[in-house]
Formats: C-alpha cells, structure tokens, sequence
C-alpha cells in the first residue's frame, strides 16, 4: 500500500494543478507546480537547491531563492500546496501577476537574508515563508474591497504568527511534515509582505494605495 499511494499521489496532485492552469491562465497555481516537479527531483539533487542560512553568502546565492521551494516530503508540500490554493481562492483577484512573482522574489531574500540573521537553523526548506507573504501583502491590496475578508485573513495570518512566538509550533505539524516547524520564517514572511506592500504603495502614489 505504501509503494502505491506516493504515485497515485502525485498524479493526482499534477492534474488538478494542471487543470485549474488550463482554466484560469497564470495564477498562483504556477507556484505549487513548480514547487511539485521540484520534489520530484532526487533527494541529492535537492539538497543543493536549499537554503543555508549561515552559508549562502560564500557564493550559493541561488539558495535565497530555491530554499522556499523545495520541501521535505510529499506532507510538507501537500500543506503548502493547499495554503496556495486557499489564498488563490480567497484574493486571488486582487495579485496580479506581476505583483505575486515580485512580491516572491523580494520575500525570498527577505526571509532568507533574515533567517542567516536571527536564526540558528544549519537548512531551511519550504514555501510557507513566502505564503504568509502573500497572505499578507494580498490582504493589504483587498481591503478596500473586500474588508471583512481582508481583516479576517490579517487577523488570521497575524494571530497565527504571535500565537507562534508565545508557544512555539504546534508538535504534530512536524511530525507530520518531517522537520522542525521554521516559525522566525513565517513572521519573516509576514513583515516581508507588509514592507512589499508598503514599497508598492509608495512607488504607485498615495491614490493608489489598495488597488491592483
């Protein structure tokens, strides 16, 4: 049963993907698809996509970005995977294409640069830095139109970043995906959203602040 459900697995996970592609053009699902043929690579290959906090910056520089989208397992990336798709369904109106991969490019320096910083973690891997990026900076961008979603996803997103500092990752979520829960990347991720946004906003004019 075991040999069996990983294929069947990523089958399955590969045509959803790539039937909402065909169906609503280049949106966030681009994300988990390359997240997912990425997983598909063999475990050497892998470790060489992610990031090094503490040794990046001795010429890896590729780290700061393949880090976020590679993972430790199928679990792991199944939980990405659906943040993706809910915050594609929650505000996805409202991330332009062009706004999500900047908004991708600048978190993943952000969080990495942040995490060889702050944290003492030897290896960091996963796209949930980036998600509460998204989260946040998406929320930011729909508030003016979508209040009541937009507060609740702040409030969320928020809540869950606190609640983390207070009382460290909850065990069975790394149980579940293999690894130690990396939360100074989700409150990284967090601050990296707001600051894209902010940087948005003031190169857009003041007019401009909560529109696409």
């Amino acid at each position: 049963m075991t040999n069996v459900q990983p294929g069947v697995f990523r089958l399955i996970a590969a045509s959803r993907i790539v039937s909402a592609l065909r169906t609503e053009g280049l949106t966030l699902y681009w994300l988990a698809l390359a997240c997912l043929l990425l997983q598909l690579l063999p475990a050497e290959a892998r470790l060489w996509l992610e990031l090094h906090p503490a040794t990046w910056w001795q010429g890896e520089y590729w780290r700061l970005l393949t880090g976020h989208l590679v993972h430790a397992g199928w679990w792991h990336w199944l939980l990405n995977a659906l943040g993706i798709a809910v915050l594609q369904q929650l505000l996805g109106p409202y991330l332009a294409v062009r706004h999500w991969m900047a908004c991708c490019l600048f978190s993943a320096v952000f969080v990495s640069v942040g995490l060889g910083l702050i944290s003492s973690l030897s290896y960091y891997l996963g796209f949930s830095g980036l998600l509460h990026a998204l989260f946040i900076f998406a929320a930011l961008q729909a508030l003016a139109r979508e209040k009541v979603v937009a507060l609740a996803v702040l409030a969320i997103v928020l809540g869950k970043v606190v609640l983390e500092q207070i009382a460290g990752p909850a065990e069975s979520s790394a149980r579940l995906i293999g690894i130690a829960v990396a939360t100074d990347a989700h409150w990284l991720g967090a601050v990296a959203g707001l600051c894209f946004y902010l940087a948005r906003a003031l190169w857009s004019g003041p007019l401009k602040l909560q529109f696409r």
